[in-house]
């Protein structure tokens, strides 16, 4: 049930069939995009995973994240509307966003949220700032107090392929701990997706003028994005390491290997 309130929040209640403990998810959304072009795709992510989500998209003033205390506001704001809506106190609470609101909500939670269970970033990223660690070597290390699984789409416009190699090099590769950050923060790349995909509807002019065509359908980019969100989300809740989402790290690895390559010649790994 998506019902928008008067801010144009969205908040969507759990499936009637879902049972057990629920959980809470709020989303930030990415910049000029509206709060109701993530219902199907979150929708998705409801019957996908095997546990009760409540989910809350806040509007921020002028739907751009990035206006100081817009998003904080707007997730006070949805939490109080979901509760007021019946939901009990989550056993597990996930942050999210896409493009601008997947570049403003690792700093919220970092800031407001670090106990949070989880995040997940859709065509956006763990920005260069959290870099903070280093090995006895001297190897640069990301530290971040959330797991964090970031999934990219290959013919991202916006969020370009590059960049997620990037983290997918410096969270996973370049680790002290490889097998751990897999699990931690790992990455995705969704072939033939881009970035308006990871939303549905009318791009807004910026994302249009700047995306790439997509070689896939909404349906199945959307499935392919719920599937690895699913399933970090899930093994999280369940305590157990997803098989499948390691994987998918592997398989991105091999798939994105020739652009690593070229990245390692210029000297790219710091």
């Amino acid at each position: 049930v998506a019902q928008a309130l008067a801010w144009d929040d969205v908040i969507l209640q759990p499936p009637s069939d879902k049972q057990g403990s629920s959980a809470m998810l709020l989303f930030a959304q990415g910049a000029d995009i509206r709060t109701d072009q993530y219902s199907s795709i979150l929708g998705l992510l409801q019957e996908k995973v095997p546990f009760p989500l409540w989910v809350g998209i806040p509007q921020c003033p002028a739907d751009v994240a990035a206006i100081p205390f817009g998003l904080s506001s707007g997730i006070s704001r949805v939490t109080k509307a979901m509760t007021e809506q019946g939901m009990a106190s989550p056993s597990h609470t996930f942050y999210a966003g896409h493009s601008l609101g997947g570049a403003m909500m690792p700093d919220y939670v970092a800031s407001n949220a670090p106990d949070a269970d989880g995040m997940f970033l859709l065509g956006s990223f763990l920005t260069r700032k959290y870099k903070t660690g280093t090995t006895d070597e001297g190897r640069p290390q990301v530290e971040y107090p959330v797991p964090t699984l970031t999934v990219g789409g290959e013919l991202d416009g916006l969020c370009r392929i590059s960049r997620i190699v990037e983290a997918l090099y410096t969270q996973i590769t370049f680790s002290a701990d490889p097998a751990s950050a897999t699990d931690y923060m790992p990455v995705t790349v969704v072939d033939g997706m881009n970035h308006m995909q990871f939303a549905s509807g009318e791009p807004p002019s910026f994302v249009k003028n700047n995306d790439i065509k997509s070689e896939v359908d909404e349906e199945t980019a959307h499935l392919a994005v719920v599937t690895d969100v699913s399933a970090f989300l899930t093994s999280i809740v369940e305590g157990e390491p997803s098989d499948y989402l390691r994987q998918r790290v592997k398989d991105t690895v091999e798939y994105v290997k020739p652009i690593t390559d070229a990245l390692l010649i210029e000297g790219y790994e710091q």
